[in-house]
């Protein structure tokens, strides 16, 4: 279901990079078309790498919001 809605949003023969996180990922993974998972860039990332780059981020737009003008 997923990667026919991704396919429908993106359009046909469009390659999309997918994230896919939690403790289920590999599951899911597992249970897409294997053309899928070699037409697109499939990636497992944990967790605590999404809440990271989420606080990486917001120090960096407070940093920029510093900036003098």
């Amino acid at each position: 279901m997923m990667h026919g809605r991704l396919q429908q949003k993106t359009g046909e023969g469009k390659p999309v990079d997918v994230i896919i996180t939690g403790g289920g990922a590999s599951k899911v993974v597992n249970a897409l078309p294997k053309q899928f998972v070699l037409d697109n860039t499939v990636k497992i990332v944990d967790n605590l790498v999404i809440y990271g780059l989420l606080n990486w981020v917001a120090q960096e737009q407070e940093q920029t919001d510093k900036l003098p003008e």
